[in-house]
């Protein structure tokens, strides 16, 4: 597995530690013997998704964008910094990954964004992301939807 931390607030150091954070706050009973290496494989047998990679003119723009609105510098690349920090949003949290981030139902941790439009518009803690143009804000979230 990748190197941690894991969680919303990066406590668990590692993914097996995540694991067992999670059964516990769900008040779960744990796992039978074997099942959390048998997770552990699974998730590292799952395709990873496809990078960024023949962009349009509209997803390029939206690449640059990414670069000139300070996105970059938490999530270099789609990625993770794998870092902690406050955006606003009621406490300190992970850096998430951005791969895929155009599939999620709901954004943040408590789901407040139902859409990365809302998210771009609405979450002045990350980035310049709300002061960019209506325009360019769309070419962004083009270029966030082939992460």
């Amino acid at each position: 597995m990748t190197a941690g931390p894991y969680g919303w607030k990066g406590d668990a150091a590692t993914f097996e530690d995540h694991v067992h954070t999670t059964i516990t706050n769900l008040d779960g009973k744990g796992l039978p013997e074997g099942a959390l290496a048998d997770l552990g494989a699974f998730v590292k047998s799952l395709p990873k998704l496809p990078g960024a990679r023949g962009l349009d003119a509209a997803a390029e723009r939206g690449k640059e964008l990414f670069a000139s609105a300070d996105c970059g510098s938490c999530h270099a690349k789609g990625a993770s910094d794998r870092a902690v920090h406050y955006v606003g949003t009621g406490g300190p949290f992970l850096t998430p990954t951005l791969t895929g981030v155009a599939t999620r139902g709901q954004l943040m941790h408590d789901g407040r964004f139902k859409n990365l439009d809302d998210l771009l518009a609405g979450s002045p803690g990350m980035g310049r992301a709300t002061t960019l143009a209506t325009e360019d804000r769309r070419a962004l979230l083009h270029y966030l939807e082939t992460l």
